[in-house]
């Protein structure tokens, strides 16, 4: 398995170096940190990726880096916009860019910030939680599907409607697609 595993890694930084080009060394860094604990922990929360990492510094250090990093403004944007660069040649390909619009709620996580009310399908009624933008591309008789954009907000503290979020979702996944390509959504 250590070679499994030294092979992992080696596709773990290929990914992140490729979304994360054109941003400073500390926000690349930790894009890689955050992405390889993810993938070694399974657990998001920076305490858990922090003693993941095993680097020197104390965990509390560790875990206070990457904190600063998750509250720079426009960092997820960037990635975003970075990942979807990624996909560009799997999606030219693509004859569907399917638009998913669905949610998450938090039945027991009552004091998180921004949740406001979404439908929830599994309970047919308003809980509270999260709208969720998705964009994945396929093509007529293959069975790939390409991730292209996925986005978590909150209605409460985005100043833009979901109207223009979908809008936004569109745009940013539109210019890397085949100008064929139709824009499916339900």
């Amino acid at each position: 398995d250590t070679k499994r595993v030294a092979q992992i890694q080696v596709k773990i930084s290929q990914y992140t170096e490729k979304v994360s080009e054109g941003l400073s060394r500390p926000e690349q860094k930790f894009t890689h940190d955050i992405l390889y604990g993810l993938m070694k922990t399974g657990i998001p929360q920076l305490g858990s990726l922090g003693r993941s990492l095993g680097e020197s510094i104390s965990v509390k250090k560790r875990t206070e880096r990457l904190s600063r990093h998750l509250h720079k403004a426009d960092l997820g944007r960037k990635l975003m916009k970075g990942h979807v660069e990624s996909q560009k040649t799997r999606l030219k390909e693509c004859e569907y860019l399917l638009v998913d619009l669905t949610d998450i709620t938090k039945k027991y996580a009552t004091k998180l910030e921004g949740q406001a009310g979404v439908h929830d399908g599994s309970a047919s009624k308003i809980g509270y939680g999260y709208p969720i933008i998705n964009i994945a591309g396929v093509g007529a008789g293959r069975a790939d599907v390409v991730p292209a954009y996925s986005e978590l907000y909150s209605l409460k503290q985005e100043p833009t409607s979901e109207n223009l979020k979908i809008l936004e979702a569109i745009g940013a996944a539109a210019p890397y697609a085949s100008k064929e390509a139709a824009f499916v959504m339900d």
